[in-house]
């Protein structure tokens, strides 16, 4: 298994100049039976993220993926958000996010019928109760879950407790 990823950093990623820019990708030489039941020797991907501080507060970022659609059951992803610090005190973070990942057409031909893609929207907010302890909840709304057309869409609430010692 091989991964790469180069890219250019400018600025401090607390100030308002921060931009990232990088590209990767992965290359794995393992055998393997694929989708649709034929033997593989190769598989792999490629990925383009990008991170931008629009001011001191506000960031933006956005990510998108591809892989061997005859290979893999996502063919591709798209993801993006912002990040807006300080809302309420300095450290605090409000985030909102999106996420796309769409099945490859090889994979719905082998599955039979399944949905195209599943999206998720989620709105988090990482809260400084100290300078060692934060809580982040994240409240997600999942359309097409598991991109089965059986499950209804879905509300997911998750919790994190972030302790630093």
């Amino acid at each position: 298994f091989y991964a790469l990823e180069t890219g250019v950093v400018k600025g401090d990623p607390a100030g308002s100049d921060y931009v990232k820019v990088a590209v990767g990708g992965w290359y794995n030489t393992a055998n393997f039976e694929d989708i649709a039941g034929k033997d593989r020797n190769s598989n792999g991907g490629i990925y383009l993220i990008a991170e931008r501080a629009v001011t001191e507060k506000l960031g933006l970022f956005c990510q998108l993926g591809t892989a061997q659609a005859d290979r893999n059951q996502i063919g591709a992803y798209v993801g993006a958000g912002l990040n807006w610090k300080g809302l309420v005190m300095e450290e605090d973070v409000l985030g909102l996010a999106v996420a796309h990942a769409r099945n490859g057409n090889e994979y719905r031909d082998v599955e039979g019928p399944v949905d195209r893609a599943e999206t998720t929207v989620e709105l988090t907010y990482q809260a400084s109760l100290s300078e060692r302890l934060s809580i982040q909840p994240s409240l997600q709304y999942v359309m097409n879950p598991g991109m089965d057309p059986n499950v209804d869409d879905a509300v997911v609430y998750g919790l994190r407790l972030v302790a630093v010692y």
